[in-house]
């Protein structure tokens, strides 16, 4: 998906002249941006200050031009311009009056002939804990997808199992991959991925971790370095499309599916989402059916939309003991409504954009935030990128808030976009070891 925030950076900066400034040759230059608040959290109406420092070989830029787009909630928005002091600083000032996130984009163009603009972002939480979704839950949202996991669960399994070669000399001798074809509901009645399992390993003794994959269209991943941790790990395709096949191949299913993010989004039987998620609980419904699995522990998985369907996995099935869900889309569709950023994939804005008819009404039963608020008992990490313009930050902490389960946590990536850090990644793989550890002990 292209960033929502290089769109925003194209726009204004196309609208509006630059003034060139004198410089001296040199270095290029330096741009920094300070917040004066612990943690980069902010009380509702709390005046939050941002320090903007310009520099080249170490020396102040005066009287440069700066521009800065204020983003969060719709009455805080704006473009603003000015000019550096002779120091080379300059102070922003905002405030949000409702909890949410604020977040700053500044950018300076020196007008030097092939030097780049310099970007530089931070970001701000208004009392994160307080944000709840745009909309309220339906009331028979969860009969609605209690009946639909109960339909499908009387769906006799069928399976289609190929061995395939591991191939990697770190691995081939100790995990075997497989490639799985399940039958499922919905309008792509297969689920499609590949499990990885440690090699002759003992009935009952292995835990089930669930990749779930982000946007785009693609085989699923060989998960080798996670089964050889001692777990058998199922990453599943996301649109039931058949794995191993050439990049033209889903290249010409990325084209002819361009608008699934929004697709049927005008009722909850057709939005596209439904049969992802149903997707996504049937390949673990035939995990619990494999004699490896040692009855008590399931891990779930995912970044963006893999997130997303973590989290909807997590809620509708109760055996699910511990999901990992970074920078999860599909939260908050009707934040839109509210003045403020949904999450990905921004259905109601996107849909109405690109003139398909789509309904609140029918976004809120893939909302993640309904999804969450069913997760009762399992461990969940989350993680939250605050200048996040793919996966708002607002619409992540909404579905973390709504989690009942005390066993929560969230990380916070405070400069981070939507491009997860590596020590986010490690935060979620070693909470997933010491879940899988501490479920051991409970033998």
């Amino acid at each position: 998906m292209r960033p929502v925030f290089q769109i925003l950076q194209q726009t204004f900066l196309a609208a509006l002249l630059w003034s060139s400034t004198a410089f001296a040759a040199g270095a290029a230059p330096q741009l920094t941006l300070k917040c004066d608040l612990p943690g980069h959290l902010a009380k509702a109406g709390e005046p939050v200050n941002v320090s903007l420092h310009l520099s080249r070989d170490g020396k102040p830029l005066a009287d440069a031009p700066l521009l800065w787009l204020i983003e969060g909630h719709s009455s805080i928005y704006g473009y603003h311009r000015g000019k550096t002091d002779a120091n080379g600083n300059l102070n922003i000032q905002t405030t949000l009056n409702r909890p949410g996130f604020i977040r700053i984009l500044a950018v300076y163009k020196s007008g030097k002939a092939g030097e780049k603009e310099l970007q530089k972002r931070i970001g701000i939480a208004v009392e994160p804990d307080k944000i709840t979704s745009a909309r309220p839950k339906p009331a028979d949202f969860d009969s609605y997808w209690d009946s639909e996991i109960a339909a499908m669960k009387k769906m006799p399994l069928r399976t289609e199992i190929s061995k395939l070669e591991v191939t990697n000399p770190n691995y081939k001798d100790r995990v075997e991959m497989y490639d799985i074809k399940i039958n499922a509901p919905g309008d792509r009645p297969f689920v499609y991925g590949y499990l990885c399992i440690p090699r002759n390993a003992a009935p009952k003794s292995l835990p089930i971790m669930m990749s779930y994959q982000g946007a785009g269209f693609r085989s699923s991943v060989q998960t080798l370095f996670l089964a050889s941790l001692g777990r058998m790990v199922f990453d599943i395709n996301a649109h039931g499309l058949p794995n191993g096949k050439s990049r033209e191949f889903y290249a010409e299913a990325d084209r002819k599916n361009a608008d699934y993010r929004y697709r049927g989004s005008d009722k909850r039987e057709t939005i596209y989402f439904r049969s992802m998620i149903l997707r996504a609980v049937r390949a673990l419904q035939y995990m619990k059916t494999r004699p490896e699995w040692d009855g008590r522990t399931i891990l779930v998985s995912g970044g963006s939309q893999g997130g997303g369907q973590a989290l909807a996995v997590a809620g509708l099935d109760p055996d699910v003991t511990f999901c990992f869900a970074g920078v999860p889309a599909l939260a908050d569709h009707g934040a839109v409504l509210a003045g403020r950023q949904s999450g990905w994939p921004q259905i109601l804005k996107t849909a109405r954009r690109a003139k398909f008819p789509a309904k609140p009404e029918a976004c809120d039963f893939v909302d993640a935030v309904f999804f969450a608020s069913r997760i009762k008992h399992a461990e969940c990490l989350l993680s939250v990128g605050f200048f996040d313009f793919v996966c708002a930050p607002d619409s992540v902490y909404a579905a973390f808030n709504a989690i009942p389960s005390k066993h929560k946590k969230i990380i916070h990536d405070v400069n981070s976009d939507h491009t997860m850090p590596l020590a986010t990644h490690l935060a979620g793989q070693k909470a997933g070891t010491e879940h899988i550890k501490s479920q051991n002990t409970r033998k």
